[in-house]
Formats: C-alpha cells, sequence, structure tokens
C-alpha cells in the first residue's frame, strides 16, 4: 500500500487544529473520543469506496456515459472545495498566531482597538499569506522531505508540550460532572464529520505488494491512535463543556488559562511552522485538480489554464486560481464555517463516487434486445463439437435466396454484368482468410458471392446480351448455383481443420474447470438493483430524520435494514473490471454512514454546499453541450422580419433560363449554416 499525497498533511491537520476546535468550541473532548472511533470507520469506508476511480478512462466516459462522467466530475468537484477549505483554515490558524506572535499589532493596524479578537473578523493577513505563497509555487516552489520533517518535528513538540501541562495542570473535573455528552447523539455524529478529513482520503492498493488492506487498516488505526492521546489531554484541561466565544487556536487560550504566558509565544512560533508545511503539502493537491480538470482526459475548464511555465514548469494560471479561491474564503469565512464546509464537501465527495461505483457494475451494457441478439447469434459454430452440426447451424445461401415475386424493373443486364465484374475483382485469398475470421472471431457469414477464378477469363456482359432465349433471373440463378459447387474440397478442409483445432484448444483451457458460470446482468437484474438503490435513498433520509430526532430505536432498525439490502445487492449479477473496485456492500455501507453524518452539520453548511453544487453543474453541462456555435448565432442575426434570400437552382438545364426564387422569413437551417459559415 502506497500513501496517498496529503496524507500527513491531513492528519497533522487534525491533529492540532481540528481536534482542538472540536473539544473546544463543539461537542466536547469526551464526545470527540467516541467520535473519533466512528470518523476512522467512515474514512476507512470511504477509502475504500473509492479504490479503482484512477484507472477509469475518462475520454471513453465523456464520450459513451455523460451520466457517469458528470457523477465523476461532481465527486472531484466536492473534493477541491475540501482541500480549497482546508488551506483556507490553515492560513487563519497561521495568521492567527502571528497576530498573537506580535501582540495583536497587526490586528490593531489593520481593523482597530475595538475589533474583535477572535472569529469572525476579516483576516487581512491571511490574505497577504495566499497570495506570498502562491507567487512561491508560481516561481517554481516544491514540496519536499525537508517541510514534512519540519511539520511532523513541528507537530511533535506541540503535542510534546500538550502533554507536560496536562501533567501539571490536568484535572478530572469534566469525568466527574456527569455530563459527558453535553450535545448527545447529533453532537458526536457531528464531531465524527468534522474529523473525518483527518484520515487519508484514498488507499493506492496494488497486487505487486502484500497484505494492502492490512496495512491500510494499521495505518488508519495509528491516526486514531495519536488523536485519542492528543483528546485525552484535552479532556483533563479543558474544565467547562463549550465556550462561550468561538476560539480560533484554543490551545493558546489554554495556555493562558492556566498561567503558562511564557508558551503562548513559542507555542504560536510552532504552530507557524507545521501549519506552513501542512500549506506546502495540501496545496499542491488542491491545484493539481484544476490542472486535470483542464487536461484532455476532462476537458472542462480551458485547456490554457494547465499552461505550464517554461522556465519553472509550474501551471501559474491553476496555481493563481486555486490562490484567488483560497484568498476568498480566508477573507470572508470564519473559522466556524469553513470547518463545516470542509466536513460536508468531503462526505459529498464520498457519496458520490460510491453512487458511481455502486450502479455502474449493474447497468447492462446492451440496453435493447435487437442489439443483444445480433451480438449473440454469431457463435453458433464454434459452439458445436462435430463440424458437420456447425455447418448445418451455419447460415448458407440458397439459390432462390435473393427472389421474389416480382423483381424490380431495375434489376437489368448491364447492372448485373457490373455487380458481376466488381465482385470478380476481388482475390479470393482475401476471401478465403476472411471466411477464416468469421468462422473463428464468430462474425455472421459473408454477404459476398464467391467467384472462382474461372469466371475472370468469361465475359458475362457480352454471354448475357448475346442469348435471347435466357431472361436476366435464369442468369442469376445459373451464377449462384455454380458459385456453390464451385467451392473445392480442399478449402473446406482447411477451414474444417482450423476449426476444430480451436475447439481442442478451448477445450485443454478450460479442463481444470468445473462448469464455472458467469452471470452477466440484464435488464430484469438493472431494474431490480434501480429498486434497491432507490431503497437505499430512501432509508438514508429516514435515518437522517432519526438523527435529528435522537432516536436510537429507528436508528438501529434502519442500520439493520441497510445492512440486509447491502448482503441481497452481492447476490445480483455485476460486470467485474480488470482493475480494484469496491462491492456494493461497501458503496451500500458508505452512503448509508455520510448521509447520516450529512445529516448532523447540514444546517450550519448547507448554503455553500448548494451553491458550489450548482455552479459545477453549470460548468459540466456547459463542457458537454457544446453551445460556442449558438451562441455565436445570436449575434448579427437578421432583425428584420422580411428579410428575403435569393437561391438559384442548381438542377435548371444549362439551356434554360436562369430562374431564382425568393423566400420570405427563410428557414432556420438554412440561416444557421449560413451564419456558422461566416464566422468560421
Amino acid at each position: 500500500m502506497s500513501v496517498a499525497n496529503g496524507t500527513f498533511g491531513r492528519w497533522c491537520f487534525g491533529l492540532v487544529v481540528l481536534t482542538n476546535l472540536i473539544a473546544f468550541n463543539e461537542s466536547g473532548s469526551v464526545s470527540l473520543l467516541v467520535a473519533a472511533g466512528l470518523a476512522m470507520l467512515c474514512s476507512l469506508l470511504m477509502a475504500y469506496s473509492k479504490n479503482g476511480l484512477n484507472q477509469i478512462q475518462m475520454p471513453y466516459l465523456r464520450a459513451s456515459q455523460r451520466a457517469d462522467f458528470v457523477c465523476l466530475f461532481m465527486s472531484l468537484w466536492m473534493k477541491l472545495l475540501t482541500l480549497v477549505a482546508v488551506d483556507a483554515s490553515i492560513i487563519r490558524t497561521i495568521s492567527y498566531c502571528l497576530d498573537t506572535m506580535s501582540g495583536n499589532i497587526f490586528r490593531i493596524y489593520i481593523l482597530g482597538r475595538n475589533s474583535s479578537i477572535n472569529e469572525p473578523w476579516p483576516d487581512v493577513v491571511g490574505v497577504v499569506i495566499v497570495f506570498l505563497i502562491s507567487f512561491m509555487f508560481i516561481m517554481g516552489l516544491e514540496n519536499s522531505r525537508i517541510f514534512t520533517i519540519l511539520m511532523i518535528t513541528g507537530v511533535m513538540i506541540i503535542s510534546t508540550l500538550l502533554a507536560v501541562v496536562t501533567y501539571a495542570r490536568g484535572s478530572i473535573v469534566v469525568w466527574k460532572n456527569g455530563e459527558l455528552f453535553p450535545q448527545g447523539m447529533s453532537g458526536i455524529l457531528s464531531a465524527s464529520a468534522l474529523l473525518l478529513v483527518s484520515f487519508p482520503n484514498s488507499i493506492s492498493t496494488t497486487t505487486s505488494e502484500r497484505y494492502p488492506k492490512i496495512k491500510a487498516i494499521l495505518l488508519f488505526t495509528s491516526i486514531l491512535f495519536s488523536i485519542l492521546i492528543t483528546t485525552g489531554c484535552l479532556s483533563l484541561l479543558i474544565t467547562s463543556t463549550k465556550s462561550v466565544e468561538y476560539e480560533a487556536v484554543p490551545i493558546l487560550h489554554l495556555l493562558e488559562a492556566k498561567d503558562f504566558q511564557k508558551l503562548v509565544s513559542a507555542m504560536s512560533c510552532l504552530y507557524v511552522i507545521a501549519g506552513s508545511g501542512m500549506l506546502l503539502e495540501i496545496f499542491p493537491e488542491t491545484y493539481e485538480i484544476v490542472v486535470a480538470l483542464a487536461s484532455s482526459e476532462w476537458k472542462v475548464l480551458l485547456k490554457q489554464i494547465g499552461y505550464e511555465n517554461r522556465e519553472t514548469g509550474s501551471p501559474a494560471l491553476a496555481i493563481f486560481l486555486c490562490g484567488s479561491l483560497v484568498a476568498i474564503l480566508t477573507f470572508a469565512c470564519p473559522m466556524q464555517n469553513l470547518t463545516f464546509i470542509i466536513a460536508g464537501s468531503q462526505l459529498l465527495h464520498g457519496c458520490f463516487a460510491a453512487f458511481f461505483f455502486l450502479y455502474s457494475a449493474y447497468r447492462p451494457k446492451i440496453m435493447t434486445a435487437s442489439k443483444q441478439d445480433a451480438t449473440s447469434a454469431s457463435y453458433s459454430r464454434l459452439n458445436t463439437s462435430n463440424t458437420e452440426n456447425s455447418k448445418a447451424t451455419c447460415p448458407q445461401k440458397k439459390p432462390s435466396w435473393f427472389l421474389n415475386k416480382a423483381l424490380p424493373s431495375r434489376l437489368s443486364a448491364q447492372n448485373i454484368s457490373k455487380s458481376i465484374n466488381k465482385l470478380s475483382s476481388k482475390s479470393g485469398n482475401d476471401k478465403k482468410e476472411e471466411e477464416r475470421e468469421w468462422l473463428l472471431l464468430g462474425e455472421p457469414s459473408s454477404p459476398v458471392v464467391r467467384t472462382s477464378t474461372q469466371y475472370e477469363e468469361v465475359n458475362a456482359e457480352s454471354s448475357i446480351l448475346s442469348d435471347t432465349t435466357t431472361s436476366d433471373v435464369d442468369c442469376i440463378v445459373n451464377l449462384e448455383v455454380h458459385n456453390i459447387d464451385s467451392e473445392t474440397s480442399e478449402d473446406e478442409e482447411d477451414i474444417d481443420t482450423i476449426v476444430e483445432e480451436f475447439q481442442q484448444k478451448v477445450k485443454i483451457s478450460t479442463s481444470g474447470l468445473k462448469d464455472i458460470t458467469l452471470k452477466v446482468p440484464s435488464m430484469g437484474s438493472w431494474h431490480f438493483s434501480l429498486l434497491i438503490i432507490m431503497i437505499v435513498f430512501i432509508i438514508c433520509l429516514l435515518a437522517a430524520y432519526e438523527v435529528n430526532n435522537e432516536s436510537i430505536l429507528g436508528l438501529s432498525i434502519s442500520t439493520i435494514a441497510m445492512t440486509v439490502l447491502g448482503l441481497a445487492s452481492l447476490f445480483i449479477p455485476r460486470y467485474y473490471s480488470s482493475y480494484a473496485t469496491p462491492s456494493s456492500f461497501t458503496c451500500i455501507i458508505s452512503i448509508y454512514f455520510n448521509s447520516i453524518f450529512l445529516s448532523s452539520i447540514t444546517f450550519d453548511s448547507w448554503l455553500a454546499l448548494i451553491f458550489w453544487i450548482v455552479s459545477g453543474l453549470i460548468l459540466v453541462l456547459q463542457s458537454l453541450i457544446k453551445c460556442d456555435v449558438l451562441c455565436c448565432l445570436c449575434l448579427d442575426y437578421p432583425s428584420s422580419e422580411h428579410t428575403t434570400i435569393v437561391m438559384e437552382e442548381n438542377f435548371i438545364p444549362n439551356g434554360a433560363a436562369s430562374t431564382s426564387i425568393k423566400i420570405k422569413n427563410p428557414p432556420k437551417c438554412l440561416s444557421v449554416v449560413n451564419h456558422v459559415q461566416k464566422y468560421r
């Protein structure tokens, strides 16, 4: 198992930023202990449900399955929002620590003495940091192991200082009060949703590695263990269940409350170092998504956005675009809203990916019966063991195959002779090779009439025209009968020998298998799978309603029903890809957990999520529907209702007088063609 990009940055962000925010400002430290386990389980399911996204051929989906393309684009679009919000949260943390190190001088000079110390306040310093980081990446800055080592070192020192403060000033007041879960079940679920981004986003498993799933579980368990240690220390330091005012960096407030004012500046400096390392690891992942959307695989954004500078090799426009988005969120969005946006976009990203793998495997590749019959009617010769039976099953042409009761009048001797000469011009070797390919590959029999070499010496046109007693129909019948009889026995033996050898190879290769049959999805199984998917969404809505009412019984019943549906989906015929894809049970359970966690934070982030989803749909539909020509048609369109167009007839003979036709209100198609050619 190879670690995905941004894993260490996500882990450090959740360990030193999100854990403090949730324990001090949201549901409390004790609730966070329970929520961390649920977050690990949901993130593990989400990572497995997205396994195989990198192997999907996006150009093929864009051309053939546009619904699948839109679903995967929305998944990537929500991931982009997650990373942009994470970058904005890190920059707001860095700016707050810099302001604390300067003695609040930045805040006083920029916003005045009466401005709020904590959230919310417009972060001007954060905007400066964003453009500084963007300029450095445009000039060729790259993340290296040195920055990662500095980030991990800073996080370890922060955790060590937190343990020292807990040992010196810790108490068990919160554990004695009895109010361990102040917000109940909704508080635990919301804390789990906020903590999801701390775990790896995806797991890349390859067949060359040994025990990839076990390694992934060990990685998630180690991240969970570090979060539990930090949360345990915070539970001994935080005396109240929730702060009155939202703190951007709660650990600085705890150090002041525990009489460790000398450590405030040192802790702020460590946060700046760790936050810079997180930003250097996560920000490249952000603009790489923009570059991917502008590439030839997606073709959603303009290809000029992926332009790379000749000197530095960095995509300047993509970095500037991502930096602008991060700057907007940093300036105007408080830390509390950013955390809920991160959680909501992360959950929707997992829902879209799991939904794609859930329904795409059950959809039959041939949706109509006519196409299915046309493709399955060509394997009759190879399936038979006897060559004589195979000859009988193959469609053969009879002498009266083309005859009708009334022949059309255009069937004349001249047309017949032309067609015979065209057929006789082809070589016999090509026909033999084509016949062998048809027999081996299962294609339908050749409609081309076979002609022997002796017909090249006979002039068919002269023989037909000279014979006055023979009709056209008799000529065709005689030619067809002679063609059938002219097949030599050597050609038949060669073809039959090839077929027998092919059948023997098939028998040898399948001799070790014991009646293994693979069920292929049909229209009936597709409709049944759609019914199960609809029931899954209905149960998810009911579970979300039970979460808002904090009904444990209803949530337990919906969980059992979802488990039964997930097990039933395993018995539905589906397609299996050459690469590793998640099972239907994993996708269903992942969607269920994501919907439950999303229902607990929707109230605080629904407006931003809806705005981002609508903007993504407009962007992808604009890229799929080519409306550039339609838009240019609106320009300089003839506004007068009485405009006439003169059309000259090309079919009038040269000797006749030229005529013209005046049309009032010309046809739309003609105006469209002329207008498009004008702009070309």
